[in-house]
């Protein structure tokens, strides 16, 4: 058995014997998509955890795979489609934002990709201006911030944007909350500073995780209040029951990663688990199944994808 094998054998093992563990590992990573020329990374599960989009290097193009890892499709070839690309609800349809360049200038539009019928469908023109991160309001309307307001977009007929989930953004150096069917966006400022980034909300939408650039991973709830720091952490990703906070804690030597692992956190008492605990491999970009049990996630020198098999320790 080679040195790696034996390394993911005692983590696994490891993980069995120590019960205060928050989660314990049920068994080692496995491949799930690889052999790639150009590498991919951020995947991300479909809402009905049959499907995994991810992107390549770069975040240019985007792919699908079948949740076994089988069936690859590519989707497109753009400049920056894979960077905070949004499922809809339906998980038929994956809405991104795209960029082409004339003359060294970059030029920004919003994208819908079907995934069924493998079409695409320009939503916006080419502008110099680059929109916010479009959100689906719901399973007929996308909604994004286009510098002065918050834009929406019909995609299915006989949906509007009256009704759907809440949605957080960053507006103004502010945490920005829109609540379908109101006419008012709610900012918030809980630290009294710059920087926010990686705003998420709770699938229950109670509360928004975020970072702050340079410094910590926080939580609080939707109002505001009840500010949590949780300590070092990048790009939170909420589990399906909104008790934990999936993430990951990377080193840099300013010009690339030199070390990552992924860490699960629970947001009431604080307690935190490496899930990954490696030495050799730069583990990045988790994200959680609809279910709850499995995590996909990048390695950043091969520029494999893995999914790991979880159950938390009750």
């Amino acid at each position: 058995m080679d040195v790696k094998k034996i390394v993911l054998l005692n983590i696994f093992i490891t993980s069995l014997l120590f019960s205060q563990e928050l989660f314990y590992i049920k068994s080692p990573p496995q491949l799930l998509i690889g052999q790639s020329e150009t590498g991919f990374m951020q995947p991300k599960w479909s809402p009905d955890g049959t499907q995994i989009a991810f992107t390549s290097i770069n975040y240019r193009g985007l792919w699908v795979a079948d949740s076994s890892g089988n069936n690859i499709r590519q989707l497109s070839d753009e400049p920056a489609a894979g960077f905070d690309f949004r499922w809809s609800p339906s998980s038929d349809q994956i809405v991104t934002r795209v960029a082409r360049f004339e003359n060294f200038l970059r030029f920004n539009a919003l994208e819908l990709l079907d995934i069924t019928v493998r079409s695409k469908k320009m939503l916006t023109p080419f502008t110099r201006q680059l929109p916010g991160v479009p959100q689906w309001l719901n399973d007929g309307v996308v909604s994004y911030y286009d510098g002065q307001k918050l834009a929406s977009l019909q995609i299915k007929e006989g949906r509007t944007n009256k009704t759907g989930r809440i949605l957080v953004f960053v507006k103004d150096g502010n945490i920005a909350v829109y609540k379908p069917g109101s006419d008012q966006i709610i900012l918030q400022d809980p630290l009294k500073r710059d920087g926010y980034l990686n705003v998420v909300l709770s699938p229950d939408q109670k509360k928004i995780a975020f970072e702050i650039m340079g410094g910590n991973m926080y939580v609080m709830d939707i109002t505001g209040t009840n500010i949590i720091d949780l300590g070092r952490g990048y790009r939170p990703q909420w589990s399906p029951d909104s008790r934990f906070i999936l993430y990951m804690l990377t080193e840099d030597n300013g010009h690339n990663y030199t070390a990552s692992d992924i860490y699960v956190i629970d947001i009431f008492n604080k307690e935190k688990q490496n899930i990954t605990l490696t030495d050799d491999k730069i583990e990045m970009n988790p994200n959680w199944s609809p279910d709850g049990r499995t995590i996909v996630y990048d390695e950043f020198i091969e520029g494999n994808i893995y999914k790991l098999e979880l159950e938390i320790n009750q």
